[in-house]
């Protein structure tokens, strides 16, 4: 027989069940079989019952979210959480027992975090609630985990699980014991069919669950079924014997106490009425025994039938459900918050033990029966009463409310109280049930906490800064005086209000808090403290420049609590700032432009020369094959040259690395000389008068050479381009003695010692004393032709090399610079060419090296001068080329040299990309673009040596073998 639901429970005692979980817990929960109809239900959120349920369209939204939560658990969807249309969450578990669906529990009517006031308070005004009711309403709807939740459905499934099982046994039970009586009284009635009458009944009783056993007046056993034979354990031919008398010495071995046993059966034997009782078996099991007397007419007897039906599980499951209700009655013990609640006339009939502690006695039954006026805080009683009348009343909660306590020891300490309507199934109060703690320190805490804010305040509105407090979702809550005054909002009500909502109070400033909105978003992003520059129009309608430090605050789970802004007006330095930057600017792009259009003119002359004389010794090589090695020295010679001249080129460009090192001034100042005199004006004519054998000095040439292009430059430009004029350039030692030192352009005496002087001097115009003394300032130029280029870099290169500088000028004179640059003690005899050691050739025999590099012709000439030193070499066109030839030969290759500038993929890449493949293996890094460029773009662990380009065959040994020397170091 298929039983629904609601046959299978105590509906009364289910509702008392759920009313006592509501009040331990405030969950709204409900059982609901699977019609949908709501058997028992209890703790109905006022939210639901005043409004949600109370409107048409908020009804039917209720109803319509009911059936889908129904439906999921008729699908047998595990148990689950939703949020209903309305914002709250229900939660459902399915109750399936023996693989049907008989219906479900529902949870719901909370909340999983704290409320969105906004969203609740669209909804009340959506549909024609009360605002600050509904608010209210909300405010009161418990917040739950999402563990809490699955214990509270577990436990609510178990019980009712258990329940349905126990009911579909006791259903089946009844089910059974009416078809016995059924069939004995066919047996008093039918006696002409007793043997067809016997048959149904055995195959009946076999058909039960239930172990059925008759027996006769002399206890001969007349029936059993199959489940009779398996509870006990019974071997066929023990039941053909038909003596109960053996059967009872057999099963008595099973139960845990066989003499009560025996005895119990006995007394039934004995006894003429019907009897139930429980039997615990050794291996655990638990059975229930129904004898019933068998009589014919109304004195007779018969016999006796006996009926076993195993219960373990169902024992077990009130075991559990004992367990639970002492579970929960230890949690409400064991909470730190004091639970207590009251009867209609404001007796006591339970509470914690905390809450006994603080009335002063040892235990809650001494508070059962009494009132607040018999109890330590009797001269608070009157409005404790007047607050649980209020909201039994009501059928309100009054919620988290502040008040005081007398403690046992006379002090008054302070609580935060929360008061619930306890309601039965008809929806009336019977009690009231409150919660409070001790909130005593927090009070004391938020009174130091007002006074220190107030400190604050007054601290705040002392800065000359704009302050602004605002809360994780933008409203301003605090801004001081001068924030207000920047953006005009005195006696207007800002507070509470966003930037789009502050455009209304001042349409003004619209564009100001547009971009205060989004760049309070970009620093919420970034999460950490930024600057931001904002101009705001003033009231007076100036633009002010406001330097904005914004700190975002976070809560502990990472959620947005506030931001703190702090605004200083920077308008008169920002202004100032720009200005210079401006001029200074002007003036260097000025510079720079006078400066490349010098140095592009002699650049190009010199690369002109350089290139014919290449031309020219290559046409006479070709002409005269025989005599062609005569001609290579004047070949390499103009392009070591050209070489130099890209020197000088990336040096004042800034590429070349910065390093001081021995080097030839006379060789540096020829160069330039000559260089320069194609490039400036043909009115001017340049000598050079080099003196004395000693010409190498220690130092960063590169500079050196800045220090002498812009000197005869300078020169150059005072003469101007009317008139003719000469500038002398010389080059002598000279020797400084103490007590006849000179002083340099600051007035300092020059130090003793030897140096090598740079003598330029023109015909031009001349200085007087003012422009004398500021010509070396930064920024500083004339309005006569000299303008200058970058005079106060000569003098602080001239200072960083330990030299001097003095200056000698009258107007319309001319004018001499001289420039002392000490010579080191050990005084370098070289001539400035380089000797080739005899550098080690031997380890390159037998070795492979993976040559890169895009330029054909010097992938080819470089590969044979490294097939001259013995190697075996892989070429490869690109950075792509290299590792796919690398991967493939991995094995073979000792070596790698790389060019850096190549399409595909560059040497930089390829450098890194071999590095990952094989840390050890050593990088040559060719490249014109100086040390410097090479420096910045990569890590220098990763390469083992590197080389300039143009580079001679010399060179190249030099750098193979500092690669070897490097990685065997490492």
């Amino acid at each position: 027989m298929i039983y629904q639901l609601k046959e299978l429970l105590d509906i009364d005692r289910l509702q008392d069940l759920l009313h006592s979980l509501g009040e331990l817990q405030g969950m709204p929960s409900s059982i609901v079989d699977n019609e949908g109809t709501i058997l028992a239900a209890s703790s109905w959120q006022q939210i639901c019952k005043k409004f949600h349920c109370s409107n048409e369209v908020t009804g039917r939204l209720c109803r319509e979210s009911f059936l889908r939560v129904s439906a999921a658990c008729r699908d047998n969807l595990p148990p689950h959480s939703c949020q209903c249309p309305l914002g709250l969450m229900d939660a459902s578990s399915p109750i399936i027992v023996e693989g049907r669906y008989f219906g479900c529990i529902r949870v719901g009517q909370f909340l999983m975090q704290p409320p969105d006031h906004g969203f609740f308070l669209d909804q009340a005004r959506r549909y024609g609630f009360n605002e600050t009711d509904y608010l209210e309403a909300v405010m009161s709807v418990p917040i739950y985990t999402e563990e809490q939740i699955h214990a509270n459905l577990t436990v609510i499934a178990k019980l009712t699980r258990m329940l349905v099982e126990s009911g579909l046994q006791r259903m089946r039970y009844l089910e059974s014991e009416a078809r016995l009586r059924e069939a004995l009284h066919k047996v008093e009635t039918q006696s002409v069919t007793l043997q067809q009458s016997a048959a149904n009944h055995a195959a009946t009783l076999n058909a039960t669950v239930d172990g059925i056993l008759a027996v006769g007046t002399n206890r001969e056993i007349l029936f059993s079924n199959q489940r009779f034979s398996e509870l006990w354990n019974i071997p066929s031919e023990l039941l053909a014997s038909a003596d109960d008398a053996t059967l009872l010495d057999h099963v008595k071995g099973q139960v845990a106490d066989p003499d009560g046993f025996m005895d119990a059966t006995e007394r039934l034997y004995n006894s003429a009425e019907c009897s139930f009782d429980t039997i615990n078996f050794r291996d655990g099991r638990i059975i229930e025994r129904f004898s019933l007397p068998v009589h014919q007419g109304e004195s007779r007897t018969m016999g006796r039938v006996w009926s076993f039906r195993e219960v373990t599980a169902r024992k077990r499951a009130e075991e559990e459900l004992i367990t639970s209700n002492k579970l929960l009655q230890t949690i409400i013990n064991t909470v730190p918050m004091r639970v207590f609640w009251k009867d209609t006339q404001l007796r006591y009939l339970g509470c914690n033990h905390t809450f006994a502690r603080d009335a002063g006695v040892a235990s809650p039954n001494e508070l059962i029966g009494k009132d607040d006026f018999q109890l330590v805080w009797h001269d608070h009683a009157e409005q404790y009463r007047a607050d649980d009348r209020l909201v039994m009343e009501s059928g309100r909660p009054k919620l988290f409310y502040d008040e005081r306590q007398t403690t046992p020891a006379g002090e008054v300490i302070w609580l935060r109280t929360s008061k619930v309507p306890l309601v039965d199934e008809a929806l009336q109060t019977f009690a009231v049930l409150g919660i409070y703690e001790d909130i005593t320190e927090h009070r004391l805490a938020e009174i130091e906490l007002k006074a220190s804010q107030q400190r604050l305040s007054t601290l705040i509105e002392a800065l000359p800064d704009a302050v602004f407090l605002k809360d994780g979702n933008g409203r301003w809550q605090f801004v001081n005086s001068v924030g207000l005054e920047l953006f005009d909002l005195k006696k207007k009500c800002w507070r509470n209000k966003t930037q789009k909502e502050l455009i209304d109070l001042q349409p003004e400033a619209a564009a100001a808090f547009l971009s205060c909105l989004s760049s309070d978003e970009q620093t919420w992003l970034s999460a950490i403290p930024q600057h931001f520059e904002e101009h705001i129009t003033a009231k007076d309608g100036t633009t002010r420049i406001i330097d904005f430090t914004k700190i975002p605050l976070f809560e502990e789970d990472g959620g947005r609590k506030g931001m703190v802004v702090v605004g200083k007006d920077v308008t008169v330095s920002r202004n100032e700032e720009r200005n210079k930057l401006e001029m200074e600017r002007q003036l260097q792009h000025t510079q720079k432009l006078e400066s490349l259009g010098v140095l592009a003119g002699g650049i190009a002359h010199d690369f002109n020369n350089i290139l014919a004389v290449i031309i020219g010794n290559c046409s006479l090589a070709r002409f005269t094959p025989d005599k062609a090695e005569e001609f290579i020295p004047a070949i390499e010679s103009a392009a070591e040259r050209a070489a130099g001249l890209c020197r000088q080129m990336l040096a004042y460009a800034g590429k070349a690395e910065t390093v001081c090192a021995p080097f030839d001034i006379r060789l540096l100042t020829e160069d330039m000389v000559s260089m320069l005199k194609s490039s400036i004006s043909k009115n001017v004519t340049i000598s050079l008068d080099i003196r004395g054998g000693m010409s190498r000095i220690s130092g960063d040439s590169s500079q050196i050479r800045q220090v002498v292009m812009n000197l005869i430059i300078n020169a150059a430009e005072a003469i101007g381009e009317s008139a003719q004029g000469t500038v002398m350039v010389s080059l002598a030692p000279v020797t400084i003695t103490a007590g006849h030192q000179g002083r340099d352009y600051h007035g300092t005496p020059i130090q003793s010692g030897e140096y090598l002087c740079l003598e330029v001097t023109d015909t031009g115009c001349g200085m007087d004393e003012e422009t004398a003394r500021r010509i070396f300032e930064p920024f500083f130029t004339t309005k006569f032709s000299g303008r200058g280029l970058g005079m106060s870099a000569v003098l602080g290169i001239i200072s960083s090399h330990n030299g001097a500088l003095q200056l000698f000028s009258q107007p319309g004179r001319g004018t001499t610079f001289k420039v002392f640059l000490p010579v080191p003690e050990e005084r370098a005899a070289e001539s400035g060419k380089r000797k080739v050691g005899a550098a080690d050739r031997s380890w390159c025999v037998n070795k492979s090296i993976l040559l890169v590099d895009d330029e054909d012709q010097l992938r080819a000439v470089t590969k044979r001068m490294l097939e001259r030193l013995g190697f075996t070499v892989f070429a490869a066109v690109d950075g792509l080329d290299a590792l796919d030839t690398y991967q493939k030969n991995a094995a073979s290759i000792d070596l790698v040299l790389t060019d850096i500038s190549m399409p595909q993929m560059d040497g930089y890449e390829l450098v890194r990309e071999l590095n990952m493949l094989n840390p050890s293996l050593p990088i040559i890094v060719s490249s014109g673009f100086g040390e410097k460029t090479i420096d910045a773009n990569i890590d220098q662990g990763m390469i083992a040596a590197m080389i300039g380009k143009p580079y001679r065959f010399d060179q190249l040994l030099e750098a193979m073998n500092n690669a070897v020397r490097n990685c065997s170091s490492n």
